[in-house]
């Protein structure tokens, strides 16, 4: 992880904006960044009071004590020292030609208001006073004065009928906030780029390169933690873990799963094996196969392999499962532990999301994520995994209405719809700066001719246009190499802990 990156504050007032950096840095909106100080020109500045009771250094600085313009600068300048960037968060002061010159290019501040008409804190006051409809705010580059630079962002602010300053003031204000996380986020990206236009600099930001969430990195974290304590298991117990997976049918994508699984397995340390029964199986002969891995101590866990025949009641399937070694995670009594977080052993599919997610640091608390899938293998559980970390959650499926809409409200999208002919997410269905998260498959057969054979290939797409909707999203999943190589290493991390617990009763 790359060294954290210094902020110093200069601000005058109640510190609104710099709270709002401070909660931005916390809650991890804004990466590897840390305030190393917060300066004011007056010593009862309610800013200075918000940074101390996040244990930010301060500073008072007050004009009084020194004899010119410069001799103030130069003060500043010896608190700042070298830094990444200076915020001008409500500062008083006018800054002179030293100050901006040393600090050119990496010291930004944030106006209430849409410069350069009616500049300064009482913005609002005076926006009302001259009956203008428009207001907002406005974060530029700090050159030659305090108030004047190459502007990087821009927010209007519609001034309403019964407004009054302290209503404009608290809308502008939210304004403020948001733009503040976005350009900080932006500089440190190096996506501002300052250019000589007519006359003037100008600030032109660069596209971002998305964030490729490549699942193989994460997998193989979470694998070698699991052999290193599967390993650790075997000495301490003489056990290896152990899995049982039932397969009904000859479906060839069963088959390949399983295979997958059991190489993993392999890898891990531990141990599985499948049992086959045919299509026509009854219900009971796959209920007995079950009751039996149950009641054997030497298999540890069990999985059923998905979709299951017609005649097979898959509810009663999973609930047979002992919920103890139930690694997919699926029984009901499993299912539910999640809302209460007793349980270790979630669906497979939705605790990887949520790895994959934790492991590319992108933020869950307070974010908007939006579900596209409501079944209770990916959705449900999901849902309920998001709203304990406080993630709002919205779910959709195949009744939603206007579906684009409630995409475009995401800031994190997941999807894991499986049919592409029907369901695609396009460039217009997300916003900027979206995190996506792809768990559909569709499998598609090309005929292609190879040195004059004609072959079948197949291709795996998923719910996502990825290439188009890569150019607005921040982070997003590749199909195939995303979701799924986590889904398998959860699947060996619950098998560990499915041991561990039976092992423990026993």
């Amino acid at each position: 992880m790359r060294e954290l990156r210094e902020i110093v504050v200069l601000a005058s007032g109640s510190g609104s904006n710099l709270q709002a950096l401070i909660d931005a840095i916390e809650r991890g909106e804004i990466k590897n960044a840390r305030i190393k100080a917060v300066i004011s020109d007056r010593p009862n500045a309610y800013a200075l009071e918000r940074a101390r009771k996040h244990g930010i250094p301060t500073i008072v600085i007050e004009p009084s004590k020194y004899g010119s313009r410069e001799e103030y600068d130069r003060a500043l300048m010896e608190a700042i020292g070298d830094v990444d960037l200076v915020l001008l968060l409500g500062f008083m002061r006018i800054l002179g030609k030293e100050f901006v010159e040393r600090y050119r290019g990496k010291c930004m501040n944030l106006h209430p208001a849409l410069l350069p008409s009616f500049p300064g804190l009482a913005a609002p006051k005076k926006a009302l006073r001259h009956g203008v409809k428009v207001s907002g705010a406005t974060i530029h580059f700090v050159y030659e004065e305090v108030d004047q630079g190459p502007i990087i962002w821009q927010e209007p602010v519609r001034v309403e009928e019964d407004d009054t300053p302290a209503t404009l003031h608290e809308r502008i204000k939210k304004k403020e906030h948001e733009m503040l996380v976005k350009v900080v986020n932006m500089f440190f990206e190096g996506r501002l780029k300052i250019e000589k236009g007519d006359g003037r600099d100008v600030v032109r930001i660069l596209p971002r390169d998305p964030v490729i969430m490549e699942g193989a990195p994460v997998a193989e974290e979470i694998k070698r933690k699991v052999a290193e304590e599967a390993e650790k298991f075997f000495k301490e117990h003489g056990i290896r873990p152990r899995l049982a997976a039932v397969l009904v049918g000859m479906d060839p994508a069963s088959d390949t799963y399983v295979r997958i699984k059991a190489r993993a397995c392999q890898e891990a340390g531990m141990e599985c094996f499948s049992v086959r029964v045919p299509e026509s199986a009854s219900e009971k002969e796959v209920l007995e196969l079950i009751k039996r891995f149950n009641d054997d101590p030497s298999v540890h866990g069990i999985m059923v392999e998905l979709p299951l025949p017609q005649h097979i009641d898959r509810m009663r399937v999973l609930s047979a499962i002992d919920p103890s070694k139930d690694v997919d995670g699926l029984n009901p009594l499993n299912l539910g532990n999640i809302c209460y977080r007793t349980s270790g052993l979630y669906s497979c599919t939705a605790k990887a999301i949520v790895k994959l997610l934790d492991y590319y640091e992108i933020p869950l608390e307070g974010q908007h994520a939006v579900i596209v899938n409501d079944s209770v293998l990916i959705g449900r559980p999901l849902a309920v995994l998001l709203l304990n970390r406080r993630a709002t959650v919205t779910i959709c499926h195949d009744k939603t209405k206007n579906i684009e809409d409630r995409t475009r409200e995401a800031d994190i999208l997941i999807t894991a719809v499986g049919k592409r002919d029907e369901f695609l997410v396009r460039k217009d269905m997300v916003k900027d700066g979206v995190v996506v998260v792809d768990a559909g498959i569709t499998v598609v057969e090309k005929e292609y001719e190879i040195e004059g054979v004609p072959r079948r290939i197949k291709t795996y797409l998923g719910d996502v246009d990825f290439e188009k909707v890569k150019e607005k999203a921040r982070a997003i999943t590749p199909v195939p190499g995303g979701v799924g190589p986590v889904t398998v290493a959860c699947m060996l991390e619950n098998l560990l802990i499915a041991a561990k617990t039976n092992v423990s009763r026993a």
